[in-house]
């Protein structure tokens, strides 16, 4: 069966798995969306049907990429090169569970990054689609941030929904931190943003905060407000309106 989105070398598949969901979107080289989805995905058997039964994915495309969306991360220097080192690293901050494995990643030729990622799940894709690539979220927010936002000073870039806030605090293209935060309502976004403007002493009369709402339904449109009376500069960045800011970034910078 041949669909407006399958076996075209002009046609891309990109999917975001997030924990309970995947989301794709079927792209053409010049990055125009064809057609998107999202579908509940919460174990193997889950993403073994919706492989198998999702006409989208049930198609053959030029190039697959993989986004390892709402895990944990790990950044470090990219002359540590140690497989061990890593593990050690990501273990000493966060849990690793028997469905885990760790990926590596990069930011740019300085910095690496160690995420989880749920092996039966990555095994299934794979097999699927053999010519997959994959990567973690942060790794297209912060190439995101680097190439389309232009910032000479002090800035912190945050991309918030429902239950995590993704970080990047940079001085020009000096990186000077980047994080994910456990976040549920505004106030969490607010502490952890404040907490990065003490702790790294950022001057907030001039000091830019852009802000991506990766929410359901614009639940944290009250960032303006929250934060105005005590950052200079609050910018939104706005992204594509029906994909996740996963997808939207991905996209942007493939």
């Amino acid at each position: 069966m041949t669909t407006e989105y399958s076996h075209s070398i002009r046609n891309r598949l990109f999917i975001v798995l997030s924990g309970d969901e995947l989301e794709y979107v079927v792209t053409t080289n010049d990055r125009q969306v064809v057609t998107s989805g999202k579908v509940a995905v919460t174990d193997k058997a889950m993403l073994t049907d919706v492989l198998a039964n999702t006409p989208p994915l049930s198609e053959i495309y030029s190039s697959v990429d993989l986004i390892w969306s709402h895990t944990s991360f790990v950044t470090y220097p990219q002359a540590f090169t140690s497989t061990n080192d890593q593990r050690d690293l990501y273990k000493i901050n966060h849990k690793v569970h028997a469905s885990d494995r760790l990926e590596t990643g990069s930011l740019n030729a300085d910095i690496a990054v160690t995420y989880a990622v749920t092996y039966d799940l990555l095994q299934l894709i794979k097999s699927k689609f053999p010519n997959v690539t994959y990567h973690h979220e942060i790794e297209s927010l912060f190439k995101y941030v680097h190439t389309e936002i232009k910032t000479t000073g002090e800035s912190i870039a945050i991309c918030c929904d429902s239950s995590q806030t993704l970080m990047i605090v940079k001085n020009g293209q000096q990186l000077k931190l980047i994080n994910r935060y456990d976040t549920k309502d505004l106030d969490d976004i607010f502490y952890y943003v404040m907490l990065a403007v003490e702790q790294l002493e950022l001057d907030i009369e001039q000091l830019t905060l852009h802000w991506v709402d990766a929410s359901v339904d614009n639940l944290n449109n009250g960032i303006p407000n929250m934060f105005t009376p005590y950052i200079k500069y609050v910018t939104k960045i706005d992204l594509h309106p029906n994909i996740s800011s996963a997808l939207s970034t991905a996209i942007t910078c493939a």
